[in-house]
């Protein structure tokens, strides 16, 4: 057992209490992608529907503008499309994945001013990406290949323009040519600057019949500059709307952005929709399932595969179900949940067996914790914490009763159907379509009206009605008598919320 696993002899310990279980880490540690290593990604990725379309052919490379909400596997999709490009996967040899996620040279060259860059600078700064892929990833007989004078020449002087200091150092014993005298990059349009590259590139390989058949460029990290998130559409807007630049015969794209600033970007610019992909993330409940299956069965070398199995009888039937909708369907937040379940669980465990076992109480008390610290989260900063007063206990013992009518909201949000108080908690989305129906009730919400005011922006039709799914059965859940529906669909308009 290693050593980082072993964090005391407290029988208490969450790591005391998986290593009794023979867990060899604690599965969800991490929930952001990448934190673990490629090594681990190949064991835990979650193969979507999706990403065969994000990561294409090599052969016919197609920009793709992949777009989520935080923590539903931007990056963790980007990583393992690395991970095909490494030495051992799929593409290795075929593509040279060619990240772009440091915008610092970028801002630094308009003074953090992001409309003043020009696709110009996008050039420079894909040439400098894709030298520095060379230095990195490129093993030195790939340059064996290129046996043309004037090739090697030109890649030297791409080397030398280009290349930062540590690239500079490796490929300048790789590639000793003298560099091509004569050129003037300024002279050359965007296009044609990243275009000569990447055909230098495509002439690198194995073997002369085993070449580089294109490069991804994976664009990440936009929402995380010193322009802050606000700065996406303004920050990438010269290179989309350059066309040419994104659609190159053996270069593509590959755009990892937040949902509404991605469709924002394509609102935006004249780039041809029929001559990119777009592709949404969204998960189901099987495939989040799947997310806590492979990590429990990884770390605990194939002994548990359900988390239910950790739970008492009573506790696990549900356990997932209630998991997944507190998470709002975000792979991380559910992995945060159940890091925070079995530390709450570890932490007031009442019967001090090393072997003990989840209960009803860990997991409602869990939903509690965790509902209250998203919304703390969320207030404006500056604003003054929540207090106890406003926090509903974990099993209502005497639940109020409401002022009347099917559903009611008092005053501090707290939700009330046929006079007893919703419980557990409603999800973050959840939350803000009640409150968007509430508010409105009985008048008629559009499909519109819905979409900007629980997704802040624009999301497709089907992941609405999804979510207005899961609150009619939220809410309906405990009615007695005859069936109820609490939310109607007007055909054309929109949706209502029935309180009488």
């Amino acid at each position: 057992m290693p050593d980082r696993f072993s964090r005391g002899g407290d029988k208490h310990s969450l790591y005391r209490w998986l290593e009794d279980w023979r867990f060899t880490d604690n599965p969800f540690a991490h929930s952001e992608a990448g934190r673990e290593g490629l090594s681990l990604l190949a064991h835990l990725f979650v193969d979507r529907p999706y990403f065969k379309a994000v990561a294409g052919n090599p052969s016919v490379p197609e920009t793709t503008f992949v777009l989520a909400g935080p923590g539903e596997g931007k990056t963790a999709t980007l990583e393992y499309l690395v991970m095909l490009c490494a030495p051992g996967g799929e593409f290795y040899g075929q593509t040279l994945a060619v990240r772009l996620d440091d915008f610092a040279p970028l801002l630094e060259r308009v003074d953090l001013d992001p409309a003043r860059l020009t696709a110009r600078d996008y050039a420079y700064g894909v040439a400098r990406a894709i030298v520095k892929a060379l230095a990195e990833d490129v093993p030195a007989t790939y340059f064996d290949v290129l046996d043309s004078p004037q090739d090697r020449a030109l890649l030297r002087l791409y080397i030398e323009t280009f290349g930062d200091g540590m690239s500079l150092l490796r490929l300048s014993r790789i590639v000793a040519d003298p560099p091509l005298d004569g050129l003037d990059f300024e002279r050359l349009s965007p296009r044609e600057i990243v275009q000569m590259l990447a055909d230098l590139v495509c002439k690198l390989g194995q073997a002369p019949g085993e070449t580089y058949r294109s490069l991804y460029v994976l664009v990440d990290r936009v929402d995380e500059t010193p322009a802050g998130r606000d700065a996406v559409v303004a920050l990438l807007r010269p290179l989309v709307a350059e066309g040419p630049l994104v659609q190159m015969k053996n270069l593509a794209f590959k755009f990892f952005l937040p949902r509404h600033e991605g469709y924002a970007l394509l609102r935006e610019t004249a780039l041809r929709r029929d001559r990119v992909r777009v592709e949404n993330i969204d998960w189901d409940e099987h495939s989040l399932e799947e997310v806590i299956r492979q990590r429990l069965s990884h770390y605990s070398g194939g002994r548990f595969s359900d988390l239910s199995q950790l739970c008492r009888p009573g506790a696990g039937a549900r356990v997932m179900e209630r998991l997944i909708e507190a998470s709002d369907r975000s792979p991380r937040r559910l992995l945060q949940l159940c890091h925070h379940l079995l530390e709450y669980h570890v932490e007031h465990s009442r019967d001090g067996s090393p072997f003990s076992l989840i209960d009803t109480y860990d997991i409602g008390q869990t939903l509690i914790n965790f509902a209250q610290a998203q919304a703390q989260a969320s207030l404006p900063a500056g604003a003054a914490p929540l207090d106890d007063s406003t926090q509903p206990e974990a099993v209502p013992a005497n639940p109020r009763v409401s002022e009347g009518g099917l559903v009611y909201m008092d005053d501090e949000g707290q939700i009330f159907v046929q006079g007893a108080r919703l419980f557990p908690p409603l999800t973050a989305k959840e939350y803000r379509l009640f409150k968007t129906l509430y508010r409105r009730a009985p008048a008629i919400v559009s499909m519109a009206d819905i979409k900007k005011e629980v997704y802040n922006g624009e999301v497709e039709d089907v992941t609405v009605r999804k979510l207005i799914n899961r609150l009619q059965q939220r809410l309906t859940a405990g009615l007695t008598g005859q069936a109820v529906e609490i939310i109607h669909n007007v055909r054309g308009r929109g949706y209502w919320l029935n309180i009488a």
